[in-house]
């Protein structure tokens, strides 16, 4: 029986037998993928919590998140209440994030930015 590149899903061929088994294991598969493709997080950002020298770094944990993961930052996290004034800050704020693909490690995630904000944010993810 073949199997699918990236996840390994049973692919019964003409002559093969394909069971119940084989069915609910790429249905296990196909429901972890989709649990981490809709995954979101809000994330504080802290302005006290960045490195001190360029890039500015900060590692957040996250339950859950593993090192294969894939995780990307949908935009910042507006509440209702929030005033333009803190739209604006932090919105500049976000603005300094660099991509860090390698920042995705067992239970946390490390941000990445070219200047060090001075506001705390919060920014929604999705993945992991």
């Amino acid at each position: 029986m073949q199997t699918t590149q990236y996840y390994g899903l049973k692919k019964p061929e003409g002559t093969d037998v394909a069971t119940p088994e084989d069915f609910n294991n790429n249905m296990d598969i196909l429901d972890g993928v989709l649990k981490k493709m809709v995954t979101r997080r809000i994330i504080t950002l802290t302005a006290a919590a960045w490195s001190g020298s360029y890039p500015y770094t900060q590692t957040v944990n996250c339950t859950g998140l593993t090192a294969v993961d894939d995780m990307k930052v949908i935009g910042v996290y507006i509440p209702e209440n929030a005033t333009i004034d803190q739209v604006k800050a932090w919105n500049r704020a976000a603005g300094f994030l660099m991509c860090n693909p390698d920042g995705v490690a067992n239970g946390k995630i490390t941000f990445k930015a070219y200047k060090k904000p001075t506001v705390d944010f919060r920014i929604l993810t999705e993945g992991g």
